[in-house]
């Protein structure tokens, strides 16, 4: 039997009418089996279906094949990274290429046994994108409410599955326009909601059978804190207590921006969680990312985004007192197929191209204006030269001034609470610019 009970007041509810905060308190609800693990026939997901609070009462699960991703022995990284064990949940061999498939099918499942017609999810792109296909597989309507920010290749394939898409300045607009909806004949989700974390437990049930017994350590990318918080749930089913290690961007620059919210929606639940568990938060940046890329790729030979590891970046930075442990890092993006962010991890181009006016611009400014962040040089295109180009497409701009030596980096600084990266203009910049 499986219940959703309040992280706050403790209180418990059936899962069924949906519900996605505690009716007493407000707190958020989270997916408990009261009767630890059980295993049924079939593959993926659902052959946990006697665990989970999600399992529609009558109606049939829905799938898209999503579950069942490999535990890879990562034995070659883990000697040269000086560890004894460590293994990685690829989970980028789900439908969409991430683990909130697995969500995306608990849920969608739900609203359909329940009648819901219209979901509305406010997300970064990747949530928009698999609710998008499981809404549709069910003959679902979707709306999506997305930052303006959002990857292009995503904020498009959200555009593909979604009946509406609604632009906005930030994520935490997305989340305050979310807030206005109530439940009624749409369904309004964020990333918080527990019919998703009921499926981000099956990552842990998995690991656990494939190992035999509970890992030491799981490491794992965090963005609002909801897979973080399911997994620890997952483990506290079967009495299990690995220490946690969560991994956040350093800025919210668009290769980060899926790990770097600036206002996480479970932080203080996240924090008890590592307190209980003996974890902790850590950071890591674009280059760390990209050198892990191109690590993995040659140890192991997963090709992986940038946030799929960013686990795997901590992995390599881990002191004596883990080199023993049995370590699990949570590989949760896609396969690597952006040519830009391929371009950057493989460190050098296949041929040395002359600067496009566009760079010239962006050296200019540089140059002039200097130390700037790229939001700052942005600003200035759109406005003084007319330039009208994505954040996303700066930013790509500006690495490739940098790998050529033309631009580099300056420090950081604290912009209205973001922190932001300042570029320079190099003595090689200063000279192309004239």
């Amino acid at each position: 039997m499986a219940k959703l009970c309040c992280s706050r007041c403790g209180r418990c509810w059936d899962p069924y009418p949906i519900k996605t905060r505690c009716m007493e308190c407000g707190g958020f609800l989270l997916p408990v089996s009261e009767e630890g693990l059980r295993i049924g026939r079939g593959r993926g997901i659902w052959r946990f279906s006697g665990s989970l609070a999600s399992t529609p009462p009558k109606a049939e699960a829905l799938t898209l094949g999503e579950g069942d991703t490999p535990l890879i022995k990562a034995s070659r990284l883990a000697s040269r990274i000086g560890l004894r064990e460590l293994f990685v949940k690829d989970e980028s061999r789900n439908p969409t290429g991430t683990f909130i498939d697995r969500g995306a099918a608990t849920l969608v499942s739900a609203a359909g046994s329940q009648g819901y017609r219209r979901l509305v999810v406010a997300s970064l792109g990747d949530l928009a994108v698999s609710l998008g296909a499981y809404a549709n597989r069910a003959g679902i309507s979707v709306r999506s409410i997305v930052p303006r920010s959002t990857d292009l290749v995503r904020a498009y394939q959200a555009l593909i599955y979604s009946d509406r898409v609604d632009l906005v300045e930030s994520y935490a607009e997305a989340l305050s326009r979310l807030s206005k909806i109530s439940m009624g004949a749409s369904l309004p989700v964020d990333s918080s909601n527990p019919y998703l974390l009921d499926g981000y437990k099956t990552i842990y049930y998995e690991i656990y059978i494939e190992l035999g017994r509970h890992p030491d350590v799981l490491i794992v990318p965090m963005g609002d804190g909801a897979l973080l918080t399911a997994l620890w749930r997952a483990a506290r089913d079967l009495e299990g207590s690995p220490i946690f290690i969560g991994v956040r961007g350093c800025t919210d620059s668009p290769l980060l921006k899926d790990i770097a919210p600036a206002k996480p929606l479970m932080r203080e639940l996240v924090e008890e969680i590592l307190v209980e568990t003996g974890g902790y938060v850590t950071e890591v940046c674009e280059n760390e990312l990209l050198e892990t890329i191109r690590l993995v790729a040659r140890s192991e030979g997963l090709l992986l985004e940038p946030v799929g590891v960013a686990a795997l970046a901590t992995a390599t930075r881990l002191g004596e007192d883990f080199r023993d442990k049995l370590i699990v890092a949570v590989a949760t993006g896609g396969p690597l197929r952006d040519s830009a962010v391929l371009r950057m991890a493989a460190g050098r181009p296949l041929v040395e191209e002359a600067l496009g006016p566009t760079k010239q611009r962006i050296l200019e400014i540089v140059v002039s204006r200097g130390p700037i962040h790229p939001y700052g040089v942005w600003r200035v295109l759109r406005e003084s030269y007319r330039v009208d180009i994505s954040l996303r497409t700066l930013y790509q701009h500006m690495r490739e001034l940098e790998e050529k030596g033309y631009i580099r980096r300056a420090g950081r600084r604290n912009v209205n609470g973001r922190i932001r990266v300042l570029y320079e203009a190099s003595e090689k910049g200063l000279e192309a610019a004239g």
